[in-house]
């Protein structure tokens, strides 16, 4: 069940590149040039692809460490290095069940080609609906102002409820238990069930993050039950009565999910990081306004009842980049412009390649992801006139409103590791801190028309701000030689 919107589009059947060369190409800088909508299926029906529940299975599964498996081989290919290496860890269920990595390699250096006991039979959607998403730009470091054919759109399934249906072939984990032997787990008929009794408690604790755009509060989801089911063999009434092979294994015996301890692996548990400041407005807020009507006058523009996720990525970026600079750390790129995929920044928030970097470049995903916030308050609607410049009063037909947040609304920033990503080190925790320490001293503002008057937030009366370690400086990454920071 998802609890945030998921996006999870199809952006080959939506032909993007076609669509951006015609945008840059025709000069239409206010035009959306990347819309990507929900993926399909053939009958135009909304689909979750299994792929992306299967990956996010994969990785939560790698978590659990096998008690005293043998050690595996990869080889170890980082976006930012040209050398690949050789590393060793230890088997986890992930190993055991959903078949070798792609990285992993045997004695030789060859490519280990496990097959996978795990399978996603199917994933259907049995419930969501579909969103056209919310347009979203790029802000320039240096006018404060929006990038031109920097606007883009991705649509978002909301309230969705998937059904997953996992099988495990027997014969397959009981032929990888063989070949690993007594250096990984017990074999046999007892060592089958083992490892499938740690499966089900490791799905009960699952979180899963599904799609794209998990670090600006989309993809979170819940499980919202689990139900297994033996078929080994099925009855001959069961294969006679069943018309589909969906419905033959979901008319298989159902038992209860095994709880109590884990059998034959132990969970890394690590501590997961995170903020959660109160905040309050101080002047009206207005975020991604939207053009409506109030029947008197038509320019009229609403703000929207959440802060999205990418807002908060876009002023922390945007912020800690300026600091980093002021402190001396020259090595910082300018994300607005492109993204190194070297630096503190694209190490924290995240980074995707430029048109101009070498191919096998594909970026990274940010330490941090950053929830929408949902806004609490009354509403209040401005009007604004500009002036004329050569009368000095109000300028004919240019009357507009803006519907904003009251002062005194209330909102909650949340700011966390990302799942499957290394921990977030110190000097990025109090990198983050400064950032809201200049949010609360009303330095920078939040949303639209943060230089007249909207945006000053200030943290609440029980908020509290997170302490800086003296030091934090020190232990920040450089990158010497590095050609960042410039455009």
């Amino acid at each position: 069940m998802a609890v945030e919107p998921l996006t999870v589009g199809d952006p080959v059947g939506a032909d993007i590149l076609d669509r951006i060369s015609r945008v840059l190409s025709e000069k239409h800088p206010d035009e959306v040039a990347v819309d990507i909508p929900v993926a399909q299926d053939p009958f135009d029906q909304p689909i979750v692809r299994g792929t992306s529940i299967f990956g996010a299975l994969r990785a939560h599964l790698a978590d659990y460490r096998l008690l005293a498996a043998r050690e595996l081989r990869f080889r170890s290919i980082s976006s930012t290095e040209p050398v690949a290496r050789t590393t060793k860890r230890q088997a986890t269920l992930a190993d055991l069940l959903c078949g070798s990595d792609p990285e992993e390699i045997d004695g030789t250096g060859a490519r280990m080609l496990r097959p996978s006991a795990l399978r996603l039979v199917s994933s259907q959607l049995t419930a969501g609906e579909v969103s056209d998403g919310m347009a979203r730009t790029a802000i320039s470091r240096e006018r404060g102002a929006a990038e031109p054919n920097k606007l883009f759109r991705r649509g978002q399934l909301l309230g969705a409820t998937i059904e997953v249906l996992l099988q495990i072939d027997l014969a397959i984990l009981d032929a990888v238990l063989s070949e690993w032997g007594t250096a990984a787990v017990t074999t046999g008929p007892t060592a089958a069930r083992q490892v499938i009794d740690d499966l089900s408690r490791a799905l009960g604790a699952w979180k899963p993050f599904i799609g794209g755009q998990t670090c600006v509060g989309s993809g979170r989801c819940q499980i919202a039950g689990i139900t297994l089911r033996w078929a080994d063999p099925l009855p001959i009434q069961q294969l006679l009565s069943s018309s589909d092979t969906l419905g033959l294994l979901r008319s298989a015996t159902r038992q209860p999910v095994p709880v109590g301890e884990l059998q034959l692996s132990t969970r890394s548990q690590g501590e997961r990081w995170s903020i959660d400041v109160p905040l309050k407005c101080v002047d009206p807020l207005l975020v991604s306004p939207v053009a409506s009507s109030d029947g008197t006058h038509d320019n009229l523009a609403t703000t929207l009842d959440i802060v999205p996720g990418s807002s908060w990525r876009g002023l922390f970026r945007a912020r800690a980049e300026y600091i980093l600079r002021s402190c001396g750390v020259a090595e910082v790129c300018e994300s607005s412009v492109g993204t190194c995929g070297r630096c503190a920044t694209c190490e924290l928030f995240g980074w995707v390649p430029r048109p101009t970097d070498p191919a096998g470049r594909a970026g990274a995903q940010g330490l941090i992801r950053f929830s929408d916030s949902v806004v609490e308050g009354s509403p209040i609607t401005l009007s604004h006139a500009p002036i004329d410049r050569f009368t000095g009063g109000a300028a004919d037909a240019k009357f507009f409103k803006r519907k904003a947040w009251a002062p005194g609304a209330q909102l909650t920033m949340v700011v966390e590791q990302t799942p499957g990503r290394p921990p977030v080190p110190a000097w990025a925790r109090a990198l983050l801190s400064l950032v809201l320490r200049d949010i609360d001293a009303g330095l920078i503002g939040l949303g639209n028309s943060t230089t007249r008057g909207y945006g000053t937030l200030k943290v609440a009366d029980h908020g509290v701000l997170p302490a800086i370690p003296a030091g934090w400086l020190g232990g920040v990454p450089r990158v010497e030689g590095a050609e960042v920071g410039q455009r």
